[in-house]
């Protein structure tokens, strides 16, 4: 894969923990960004990942809760690695939902990000039905802000409420939320990006990924706009969800999975 000249910066400063994502990013993503804070904070992270990541500790006892009620198991140690070539149809099927469970749960609950969640960072236990995540490596601990806006994101979105939408796209207009035209486009291209429907049948790719929100940054260049900071970091966890979702190779039912996850716990 052949890296542009601002690729090939960003991967002379960029913490090793993070390099093996750059070739994802658009060229256009690294003029979009705040880099002292993006830096800063990718340091921040790498640093925790080489003393262990996240501890014990520092998952609360209600985090716990949500994810074992899924199915979802928090490993703090080795895990087995995903091995998708020897899952069956529903399996398949099975864990992508129980992942995208995960991904929305992790949004909403007043916890930390897991930011890699590729197949080599999964195990699944057959016998039990429990998806196990690996604790540790890439974690990111989102600021309050930050995970309301995501979750208003989402919201608007699945709820058709475009006062959520509004709150949510603000972060993709950081410090530019005066410019409603730029406001206007990044709804328009946010919604393509989620796609139109039910959702209900979902296949997931990388590409499709790479190609919309390519889009969003080369409009929010066009704007002289820059991205939340922390948007870098969701954008992460978002290359792996797709790389693993991508691998399963089966429809999944996006929105029933997420209204799963807020039927229990509203987001406000």
């Amino acid at each position: 894969m052949m890296l542009s000249m601002m690729q090939k910066w960003a991967m002379s400063v960029t913490p090793e923990s993070f390099k093996g994502f750059i070739p994802y990013a658009s060229p256009s993503s690294l003029q979009v960004i705040f880099p002292t804070e993006v830096l800063e904070l990718a340091l921040k992270i790498a640093k925790r990942s080489v003393q262990g990541g996240v501890s014990s500790s520092e998952l609360p006892a209600h985090w716990l809760e949500r994810m074992r009620g899924a199915g979802i198991e928090v490993v703090f140690g080795s895990v087995q690695g995903l091995k998708v070539d020897l899952l069956s149809l529903e399996e398949r099927t099975e864990v992508g939902e129980k992942l995208l469970e995960f991904y929305f749960l992790s949004q909403q609950l007043d916890g930390p990000l897991f930011l890699d969640i590729r197949p080599d960072q999964l195990e699944w236990t057959r016998e039990t039905r429990v998806l196990k995540v690996k604790a540790g490596g890439l974690v990111h601990h989102p600021s309050t802000l930050f995970r309301e806006s995501v979750q208003a994101l989402y919201r608007g979105f699945y709820f058709d409420d475009p006062a959520a939408t509004a709150q949510g796209v603000q972060l993709y207009a950081w410090k530019n939320t005066g410019n409603p035209r730029l406001l206007e486009k990044m709804d328009q291209l946010l919604k393509k990006h989620f796609g139109q429907g039910d959702q209900d049948s979902v296949r997931f790719s990388i590409s499709h990924f790479k190609e919309s929100f390519h889009a969003i940054f080369e409009a929010a260049k066009t704007e002289k706009s820059k991205f939340h900071p922390e948007l870098t970091f969701l954008g992460v966890m978002l290359v792996t969800l797709y790389l693993t979702l991508e691998s399963l190779d089966v429809p999944l039912g996006v929105r029933k999975t997420y209204l799963k996850t807020i039927t229990k716990q509203p987001i406000f």
